[in-house]
C-alpha cells in the first residue's frame, strides 16, 4: 500500500514538472523575464509613491525628489506635460528644465505616449539615457504615469 502512495506522489510530481516546463515553453517565460517583472513592479511602486507624495505635499514634492541625489538606479523623475521639461530628477537635478527624453526620444511617438497617459493607467517606454552609475548611454525601460499635469516616471537600465 505504501509503495502505491509513493508511486502516486512521484507520478503527480512528474506531471506537475512537465506542465511547468510546458508553461515556460508556451509563454516564453524565463528567469530573465521574472527578474524584469520584479523590476517592473519596483519602478511602478516608486512612481506611485511619488504621486502619493505629490498628492500630500504638492509641488514641494519636486524639491524632495531633486534633493535625493540617489545612487539607486531606479530613481523617480517628474515631467511637466505641457512643456515636456523635467521639473524633478532624483539622480541628477541639474537636468531640471531640460526636455525629457523619456517622452520625446522613446521607442514610440511623443503623441502616442501622451495619449496613452490620458487613460489613467500609465504606460511603458524604452529609450537611451546616460546611466548615472556607469556614465554610459544605455537602454532604459521606464514606467510613466500622469497625475494633474505632471508625468511621474521611474525606470531601470537594461544590461547590454
Amino acid at each position: 500500500m505504501g509503495k502505491m502512495v509513493v508511486n502516486g506522489i512521484v507520478i503527480t510530481l512528474v506531471i506537475a514538472a512537465v506542465l511547468a516546463v510546458a508553461a515556460v515553453v508556451i509563454t516564453g517565460s524565463s528567469l530573465f523575464d521574472s527578474l524584469y517583472n520584479e523590476q517592473d513592479l519596483r519602478v511602478e511602486n516608486i512612481v506611485r509613491e511619488a504621486v502619493a507624495l505629490y498628492q500630500e505635499d504638492g509641488q514641494n514634492t519636486f524639491s524632495s525628489i531633486n534633493g535625493m541625489y540617489t545612487d539607486d538606479p531606479n530613481y523617480p523623475f517628474v515631467v511637466d506635460s505641457d512643456t515636456l521639461e523635467l521639473v524633478a530628477h532624483g539622480a541628477n537635478p541639474d537636468l531640471v528644465g531640460s526636455i525629457s527624453q523619456s517622452v520625446t526620444a522613446s521607442d514610440r511617438l511623443t503623441e502616442e505616449v501622451l495619449e496613452d497617459l490620458q487613460d489613467g493607467y500609465g504606460t511603458w517606454v524604452k529609450y537611451k539615457f546616460i546611466n548615472p552609475h556607469t556614465g554610459d548611454e544605455e537602454s532604459k525601460i521606464t514606467f510613466l504615469y500622469m497625475y494633474d499635469k505632471y508625468i511621474f516616471g521611474a525606470g531601470y537600465y537594461v544590461p547590454p
